[in-house]
């Protein structure tokens, strides 16, 4: 599998072109700046992102560092919604800095309908573990395994994404 995670820049398109996206297996989309720009703008840039037919994740999607930085004001209905009509997967990240989808986030995109990824955000295999923090957060928020895209094998699993 080849994969990345892009960029959400200030207007909402992505820091690396369509024709290179289109060739990968899995796309991550997330923000990385802008923290605080008004709410309204948060959640356009997110909503543009993911009508981008080759964004299929949403990573840490409200942008919270635990004790380093407060979530960005974002309108997570909206988002919900968005995912659900464009079919993009939000992440729950289990990273203990960031878990990021939280519980009661994750009840909100279930009831919306919206398939959701455990992610640990690893920056080396020694963090692996983190997943059962993702795991934890995700049955707070009542997510069953139908819920969660990665308990399925591959093929199943990359079915499930847009491009």
């Amino acid at each position: 599998m080849q994969g990345v995670e892009v960029n959400i820049t200030d207007d909402g398109t992505l820091d690396m072109p369509d024709k290179i996206l289109k060739q990968l297996d899995v796309v991550v989309a997330s923000i990385h700046s802008g923290f605080k720009n008004p709410k309204e703008k948060i959640t356009r840039r997110m909503l543009k992102a993911m009508e981008n037919e080759n964004v299929d994740i949403i990573a840490h999607p409200t942008g919270r560092l635990i004790t380093k930085r407060e979530s960005y004001d974002i309108d997570l209905e909206a988002v919900f919604d968005a995912a659900k009509k464009t079919s993009t997967v939000m992440e729950v990240n289990a990273y203990p800095e960031r878990m990021d989808l939280r519980d009661a986030h994750v009840r909100a995109a279930v009831k919306a309908g919206v398939q959701l990824v455990i992610s640990t955000d690893s920056h080396n295999a020694d963090q692996l573990h983190f997943m059962k923090l993702g795991i934890g957060t995700a049955r707070r928020g009542w997510a069953t395994k139908s819920d969660i895209i990665n308990t399925r094998n591959l093929k199943d699993m990359l079915r499930m994404l847009k491009h």
